[in-house]
C-alpha cells in the first residue's frame, strides 16, 4: 500500500469533515478507493460500503499529503517551498459520511479493474 490513513476529522459535519492520507511511496491515486464501511459486533469489516470515493488520476510523490473533504469545493493541489504537496479532493456531498458509531475508513488499492456496461432495455 503506497498510501496510509493519517487522520479523520470533524466527524458528523459535512462542511468540515475530512480524511487525511500520506503517500509513503510515489503512486497514482487512480489506483485507490476510499470507502466508509462498518464493522460487525466481532470487529470484522462488514460488506456494507455506504459511500465510496474513487480518486481521479493524480500522480503523488512520496511524502505528499492527500485530503478528501466530504463537502463541496474545487479540487486543488498546493505546494509551499520546501514542503510536500497537498492534494485536496471534494466528495461533493451535503450530508456527513462519518456520522455513525462504528464507521471506519477503508482504503482499497486496486490492482486491476474492468468496467462493463449493461445493455439498454428494449
Amino acid at each position: 500500500m503506497h498510501l496510509k490513513v493519517v487522520a479523520a476529522r470533524a466527524r458528523g459535519d459535512a462542511s468540515q469533515e475530512l480524511v487525511r492520507l500520506e503517500a509513503v511511496e510515489a503512486c497514482d491515486l487512480a489506483d485507490y478507493i476510499l470507502a466508509d464501511c462498518t464493522y460487525d459486533s466481532k470487529g470484522t469489516t462488514s460488506n456494507l460500503h455506504r459511500h465510496t470515493f474513487w480518486f481521479p488520476p493524480t500522480t503523488v510523490a512520496k511524502g505528499d499529503r492527500v485530503v478528501l473533504l466530504t463537502g463541496k469545493g474545487k479540487d486543488a493541489t498546493t505546494r509551499e517551498a520546501g514542503e510536500p504537496a497537498e492534494h485536496r479532493f471534494y466528495w461533493g456531498l451535503s450530508a456527513a459520511v462519518w456520522n455513525d458509531d462504528g464507521d471506519k475508513v477503508t482504503l482499497i488499492r486496486i490492482a486491476a479493474h474492468k468496467s462493463v456496461g449493461f445493455a439498454r432495455k428494449a
